[in-house]
């Protein structure tokens, strides 16, 4: 069961929004309860941290979205927020609450699938879905969201998560089967990358918490597709993201100077220094891997 609130004061487009979404649930095998909300006062009032999915309108009596989601941020950090405004030109300062991404009105279903899909992908992933790890000495249970990226060398997996490192024995194939619905994409054939960690993709590496994984000539079309899918929602509302990333495809580097990086939303466009990076390629030894930490 899906639980989502929707923000607009337009009935039809409320409306219109619940029964879409309870399309898209059922199609996905799921339910949906959804509860439309007006005023953005009253909602404010009456959340209590128990949604799954917020959509809101920018353009509302009273209170605009953009304040009525810097409000909604103060009493739950981590709720899936999807904007849904017919003033796209504001919609990118959604980002500075943590916003999924937007749906420019009026909204088509083809556009809201696509969002609703990556936004259960994100419930999915607060709600703490978690693998077991199987080692030789010990089996650890580790949080999907904490995973930055994996690592296979002689058929050990070596998990780097945001507490540290996870050892375990198993087939890189095997998991990337199990993570992809959570946005890892391998590349090459010795990284699975947890896609929310991608700094920025340069001189044919992608910078991943703190960390430089080679990227095959193989994998790269795919992995940088994926990764556009995976910051854009599908070519919809951030097109930009897309149009971007070509010049990864085809010029090869989005390094250098700020003008020379790749146009991600603000919130996303995070650059790690060049002096925390670690260089790594498919199949080097551990030690040359610290030695260059």
């Amino acid at each position: 069961m899906l639980r989502i609130a929707i923000v607009e004061d337009d009935e039809r487009d409320a409306r219109t929004l619940a029964e879409y979404c309870r399309k898209a649930a059922h199609e996905l095998g799921d339910h949906v309860d959804t509860k439309i909300y007006s005023d953005p006062v009253v909602f404010l009032e009456k959340y209590r941290a128990d949604c799954d999915i917020v959509f809101m309108d920018i353009e509302l009596p009273g209170m605009d979205g953009l304040e009525t989601a810097r409000r909604l941020r103060r009493k739950d950090g981590g709720v899936v927020l999807i904007f849904v405004t017919n003033m796209a030109q504001f919609a990118l300062e959604g980002y500075t609450v943590d916003a999924m991404d937007f749906i420019v009105k009026p909204v088509v279903y083809e556009t809201l699938r696509v969002r609703f899909d990556r936004a259960v992908k994100r419930v999915d992933l607060r709600r703490g879905e978690r693998i077991i790890v199987a080692g030789r000495n010990q089996t650890r249970v580790v949080s999907v969201p904490d995973i930055r990226y994996v690592e296979v060398m002689n058929h050990k997996l070596t998990f780097y998560t945001t507490d540290g490192e996870v050892e375990g024995i198993g087939s890189l194939a095997s998991l990337e089967e199990k993570l992809k619905k959570y946005d890892f994409s391998r590349c090459n054939a010795c990284y699975l990358v947890n896609l929310d960690f991608v700094d920025k993709i340069e001189d044919g590496h992608a910078v991943v918490g703190g960390s430089r994984l080679s990227i095959s000539r193989s994998r790269r079309t795919g992995f940088i597709r994926d990764l556009a899918d995976h910051l854009g929602g599908g070519g919809g509302g951030l097109n930009a993201v897309r149009n971007a990333f070509k010049a990864v495809l085809y010029g090869g580097t989005c390094g250098g100077g700020v003008a020379a990086r790749v146009s991600l939303p603000p919130a996303q466009a995070v650059f790690a220094p060049p002096a925390l990076l670690r260089s790594r390629s498919c199949g080097r030894s551990r030690a040359f891997r610290t030695a260059s930490g």
